[in-house]
């Protein structure tokens, strides 16, 4: 019997990370801090000078010496990521990212007028040997690439290929756009640096944002880059909105504080669901396969047969949504691929996953009559 009523639907297209009784203080200003920030006219295009410093503490923290001139703080990483593409990208400009790659940075591009160029990946991230040798022959305006926990593999790109891209980023004048929006949910502690460490003063833009890490509706991101271009991707933020909101970056500030202690809550959090997901979907999906990943909140699953976007139109008739592969595909290939969140709640992944069986064997029925009509045969 499909599912219609709204209330039955179950939402397996994103991740989801409760802060529970986290750093719950923090978004609480002490009433002088308040008081003062109040006392102000408002507006920080560039962020509030204290949260500026604090970011780039973050990055001084991890290695990666950053003054807070560097520092331009967003409305979320999205944001971020429209603003670091507005500045290079004209219609017609080729923009190189992996493939797959995150739906909301293909929207970006796209609306941008931008030319799509795929890079491959493999087991350790964007396969950097295709990559130079695509810019022996073209340069484009612009290399896009998550490298720290991929969305939507959950891939981790080597030391060796970030030195690879940041000595070609000098070598071809590259701008480069690092989407670090997942680099703070590892399943282990050791994270490398960002691909900037390796060429400093280089056009290359790191992104970042607490949203994943402590809770999405926060909606406070970064860039980090060489002074210069905050400056011009200052500009931008005042068309965009005159500047982030006061009363969030305060609070943001105040959580940096806990940032640690978070990261290894969520580490812990994130190794039982990803146990979890793995024991319901072996269990009830034992033909799905998929690579362990090493962070962030996704499964990259790759189906038996058939295509994922023909699963997804039929999941949504027993009320379950997922996102096939196709749509973080920037030539529709990944047609067999489905990217399933681990990181939601027991109740909820355990209910989908039950669900998405009761869907593999519809679908699955489906595709062996089409296979049968195909032939010919009754």
């Amino acid at each position: 019997m499909l599912l219609t009523e709204p209330r039955d639907q179950i939402d397996l297209s994103t991740g989801v990370s409760p802060l529970g009784g986290l750093a719950l203080e923090a978004f609480t200003l002490p009433e002088q801090d308040l008081i003062s920030l109040l006392n102000t006219h408002g507006y920080a295009p560039l962020g509030l000078p204290e949260l500026r410093h604090a970011i780039a503490q973050y990055f001084e923290q991890m290695g990666l010496p950053t003054s807070p001139e560097q520092i331009l703080v967003t409305s979320g990483a999205q944001q971020a990521l429209s603003l670091a593409a507005t500045l290079y990208i004209q219609r017609g400009d080729t923009v190189m990212l992996e493939n797959p790659t995150f739906f909301g940075a293909l929207d970006t591009f796209r609306a941008l007028g931008a030319r799509l160029l795929p890079v491959p990946m493999d087991h350790e991230g964007l396969r950097v040997d295709i990559l130079q040798r695509v810019l022996g022959t073209s340069l484009p305006r612009l290399l896009y690439l998550t490298p720290t926990f991929h969305n939507p593999t959950g891939t981790v790109l080597s030391p060796a290929r970030r030195r690879v891209i940041a000595s070609l980023a000098k070598e071809f004048a590259l701008p480069v756009i690092e989407d670090n929006a997942f680099a703070d949910l590892s399943l282990t502690a050791d994270v490398p640096l960002p691909i900037a460490s390796f060429a400093p003063g280089e056009a290359i833009l790191t992104l970042g944002s607490m949203n994943k890490l402590f809770w999405q509706g926060l909606r406070v991101g970064w860039i980090r880059a060489p002074e210069t271009l905050i400056t011009r991707l200052g500009r931008l933020k005042v068309i965009a909105d005159l500047g982030t909101g006061s009363l969030t970056q305060a609070i943001t500030l105040r959580l940096l504080k806990y940032i640690e202690d978070v990261k290894a809550v969520r580490r812990q959090q994130l190794q039982q669901q990803l146990d979890l997901a793995t024991t319901l979907l072996r269990a009830y999906l034992p033909g799905w396969t998929w690579t362990p990943p090493d962070g962030g909140f996704f499964l990259w699953v790759c189906l038996p047969y058939g295509d994922a976007s023909e699963f997804a139109q039929i999941a949504l008739r027993f009320a379950l949504v997922v996102t096939p592969g196709t749509i973080m595909s920037v030539d529709d290939s990944h047609q067999q691929y489905l990217r399933l969140p681990f990181q939601t709640s027991p109740d909820v992944l355990e209910k989908g996953i039950q669900r998405l069986a009761q869907v593999w064997d519809v679908y699955g029925h489906l595709v062996r009559e089409k296979r049968i009509s195909s032939h010919g045969m009754p």
